[in-house]
């Protein structure tokens, strides 16, 4: 009797004696979830392995699988010092790393957001609410935090350069002075250089800038400025 011979779908299960024919299985075909990682033979059949499944979060696949080649599943790569994620890893992409923006120039920048696992570094020019003593891209320079220079004077006991740092106007050995009623200056409550009857400076004399008639040393404020001596003052004076 003839021996039976296997097809092309079939493998040699059990070889042929002197007195038993030929035993042919067919082969096994993998699953959506296999992949053959041994060809079948003449005598032998095809070996089917479970495809590798990439770990959720932490691996990405780098290479599909095919029928004869298992899926690549390779790490998310991790940032480095002063990268941030620019593009998020998926199952099928790495992350993309990106260097930050150079840290902020200290003289006249400020940072609005520092360089954050997946934000980049933002730098704004300086401004007087910051909270830095700082400088701006023309030279000018606070003299004190957010106060001085470019920014609004500031108060009593700040850094100063010049006068006008100063809400006294007083700069003194560089640091703003408090008002006094003997600056030279018209400060405070002073409705003139050093006089004025709200700041207990003393009232002003003619001449000077006045608010009300309290303010002038002969009690008569016109326009906005202390007049003379009134003639009947002087005759009963």
């Amino acid at each position: 009797t003839a021996l039976t011979v296997c097809d092309a779908l079939e493998y040699e299960a059990v070889a042929p004696t002197d007195t038993t024919d030929r035993s042919c299985s067919p082969l096994r075909r993998c699953s959506a979830l296999e992949w053959q990682s041994q060809a079948p033979t003449a005598t032998s059949n095809r070996v089917c392995s479970p495809l590798t499944t990439c770990v959720p979060a932490s691996q990405y696949q780098a290479a599909a699988p095919t029928a004869t080649s298992d899926r690549e599943c390779l790490p998310f790569s991790d940032c480095e010092d002063e990268e941030y994620v620019s593009q998020a890893g998926s199952p099928s992409s790495d992350r993309v790393c990106t260097a930050c923006t150079p840290p902020c120039d200290p003289d006249y920048q400020v940072e609005l957001r520092g360089c954050e696992y997946a934000r980049n570094r933002v730098c704004g020019p300086a401004s007087c609410d910051d909270g830095i003593a700082n400088q701006r891209a023309n030279g000018d320079w606070e003299t004190d935090i957010d106060c001085g220079g470019p920014c609004a004077p500031c108060a009593s006991g700040k850094a100063c350069a010049v006068a006008g740092d100063c809400v006294s106007s007083v700069c003194t050995d560089s640091i703003c002075a408090l008002p006094s009623c003997v600056d030279g200056v018209k400060n405070g409550w002073e409705v003139d250089i050093d006089c004025g009857s709200r700041s207990a400076c003393g009232t002003c004399a003619a001449g000077k800038a006045c608010q009300s008639h309290n303010d002038c040393r002969y009690g008569n404020c016109n326009a906005g400025v202390c007049g003379e001596r009134q003639a009947a003052e002087l005759c009963t004076g």
